[in-house]
């Protein structure tokens, strides 16, 4: 199963953060950055698939 490279970790049933997985291959961790917080679940979650999306469609630097 592909992970997607961002993903919403809930907090609380406030807020709400979008993180950028530090390596694609692995689960959720701690140490991935923090993009942006958001109090509104459903916002998470579109931004989170928005990004998802972009960074599907850029050229990833390190196979060139």
């Amino acid at each position: 199963m592909a992970h997607h490279h961002y993903y919403v970790q809930c907090l609380s049933p406030q807020i709400f953060l979008v993180r950028e997985r530090a390596a694609g291959d692995q689960a959720p961790s701690p140490n991935d950055r923090l993009v942006k917080s958001f109090d509104i679940r459903h916002d998470a979650y579109m931004y989170a698939e928005s990004i998802n999306e972009e960074h599907k469609k850029s050229p990833d630097i390190s196979t060139l």
